[in-house]
């Protein structure tokens, strides 16, 4: 996925600018005659009218700009429930700093998502991620690996049951890095028997943890509560686990 950054306090917008396609080497010494060229498809009516219709690009454009707006104002929700969790919560996670990236094309359409609070590096994650797919909903997911998981996530393998109650759906691919809202990726809690048992039993398989809740994009105006909502669940779960790296 592709990062994007701007100026501000979160750390947004940074794009490289679109390149063109032109032939690599030497000059093109020939072109191809008419009876060479293969023939080129036509559009249908609905293709057509989607390609003439310069109203789809500046539309797109500014709702673009509108979900990352509505992704960095939860920001402003979250970093007070991080701040009161300080008890529980390792200082790097304390002190990380909110990432917005965005790209046009996971599985065929765009996306956007918020990663804070957020570590990353190349054998440890901490994360949690608000993600708006465009035409399949929101996402909140906290996604453990190394040192993270190793340390919290028995916390909320023996609470799975808890955390069934709320809502939320465990990561159950394999591929830590897919973020399909299907059920081969998540799989909600209450539906699987012996939640703790079979939390535990991933994270020993695979090496991480991903602890999901979704959102429809019908619920736009609650993205914010929500995502509230859900990294005040993951805090809790934390403290009644009074562990801290």
């Amino acid at each position: 996925m592709k990062n994007v950054s701007r100026k501000g306090p979160i750390k947004l917008f940074s794009t490289s600018a679109w390149s063109f396609f032109k032939p690599r080497g030497a000059t093109v010494q020939k072109y191809l005659s008419l009876a060479e060229m293969e023939p080129i498809p036509g559009l249908g009516p609905d293709e057509y009218a989607l390609l003439s219709d310069d109203r789809l690009f500046l539309t797109k454009q500014r709702l673009s700009m509108q979900v990352v707006e509505l992704l960095g104002s939860c920001v402003d929700v979250i970093r007070p429930v991080v701040v009161d969790s300080a008890q529980v919560l390792p200082q790097e996670v304390l002190d990380s700093v909110p990432k917005i990236s965005r790209g046009e094309n996971y599985l065929g359409r765009p996306w956007t998502l918020l990663d804070y609070p957020r570590v990353f590096s190349k054998s440890d994650c901490f994360a949690f991620r608000t993600l708006c797919w465009w035409g399949q909903g929101f996402g909140c997911t906290l996604h453990l690996s190394g040192r993270f998981v190793d340390a919290l996530g028995s916390i909320f393998c023996s609470q799975g049951h808890l955390l069934a109650d709320k809502g939320f759906s465990m990561g159950v691919n394999p591929d830590p890095w897919r973020h399909s809202f299907d059920h081969e990726n998540y799989r909600p809690l209450i539906e699987i028997k012996s939640a703790n048992d079979a939390m535990d039993d991933f994270v020993q398989r695979n090496g991480f943890l991903k602890l999901h809740r979704f959102l429809p994009l019908e619920n736009w105006s609650q993205i914010q509560a929500f995502s509230k909502d859900t990294f005040s669940e993951i805090a809790l779960t934390l403290k009644r686990g009074q562990s801290k790296i």
